[in-house]
């Protein structure tokens, strides 16, 4: 294994080779109908979807015990998601997309990065955080996946608007890295060996009604 890696349990990367497989996925993203995305929300321990197009009434609720359990500590999150679901199986690419994630150029740059050879995309989904969304601090270990991955999708952000991803030490106190949204910024995460806090940022800036601040998430083993 990558002796970093191994150390932290985390690895930040942009190179050419990120920068294509998140401009041609932000680009079959953009091409899917508004209907692909829901909000999907945890609160009081449960996760649920809720539909954006048209927009579910009870989110305005919903979010507000969101933010309040938030402001309590817990562990909640409210992001608009392109779920690899039946629902979604005429609406989004995803065969193409997993593909790209198993191109043997990405594969090569995980086994560089992590020292680890990833074979499967065990769950992939896009998510999107607008403003009022957030993902509070967790971690991503979890059997059978060995690799989390968060690809850039956006081209265009303003650190200053939040959503901003920020890796933790393993107290929970100290930030040791910051990933800002940028088109091709890779995140990767150990889900096997090592518990690597992180979460991100509330959206705070007024970054309008559209889907900007994406991101493809995959989990591989």
């Amino acid at each position: 294994m990558s002796a970093p890696f191994a150390a932290t349990g985390h690895a930040q990367v942009r190179d050419e080779t990120t920068v294509a497989l998140c401009a041609e996925v932000a680009d079959l993203v953009d091409a899917c109908p508004d209907e692909a995305w829901t909000q999907v929300v945890r609160c009081r321990g449960e996760l649920a979807d809720y539909p954006l197009f048209p927009r579910d009434p009870r989110l305005d609720e919903v979010h507000r015990e969101t933010r309040a359990e938030k402001e309590r500590g817990l562990f909640c999150y409210s992001f608009a998601r392109v779920a690899d679901s039946a629902e979604n199986a005429d609406r989004v690419p995803w065969d193409r997309i997993k593909a790209l994630l198993l191109a043997p150029d990405i594969v090569g740059l995980i086994a560089e990065r992590t020292g680890r050879t990833v074979t499967s995309v065990d769950l992939a989904y896009v998510n999107c955080f607008r403003r009022g969304d957030f993902l509070t601090t967790h971690t991503d270990k979890a059997e059978p996946s060995t690799i989390a991955a968060a690809f850039s999708l956006t081209p265009n952000w303003d650190a200053g608007d939040g959503g901003c991803t920020y890796v933790l030490d393993r107290d929970r106190e100290t930030v040791v890295d910051q990933v800002s949204p940028r088109l091709g910024a890779l995140l990767l995460l150990d889900t096997l060996a090592v518990e690597v806090p992180h979460y991100v940022s509330e959206v705070t800036g007024d970054v309008g009604d559209g889907f900007v601040r994406k991101s493809l998430i995959a989990r591989y083993s």
